[in-house]
């Protein structure tokens, strides 16, 4: 997730601050878009529909980059192929 977006959902669900240039529209918009997040300790996480009880973590666009190599590249990962990476990942 870009990272305006996620400081703008981050700072909503915390303190309820909504951004400043929105029309009235967009403001309902946004709102009705935080009810499918929850943040947990100051990190943004998405309602899992599937599982409720295992919320699924919201990744900064900064962060992708390492994830994959964690993942894909390190040493110590290993490769299992496209499935069994994008599940880890995923996990």
């Amino acid at each position: 997730m870009d990272p305006d977006t996620y400081y703008q959902l981050t700072r909503y669900l915390d303190d309820l601050t909504l951004p400043a240039d929105l029309t009235d529209a967009q403001r309902r918009s946004f709102k009705a878009k935080t009810g499918h997040f929850l943040l947990i300790n100051g990190i943004l996480y998405k309602r899992n529909r599937r599982n409720p009880q295992k919320p699924l973590r919201v990744i900064k666009l900064s962060e992708v980059e390492m994830i994959l190599y964690s993942f894909h590249e390190d040493p110590l990962a290993g490769h299992f192929g496209y499935n069994e990476t994008y599940r880890a990942i995923s996990e």
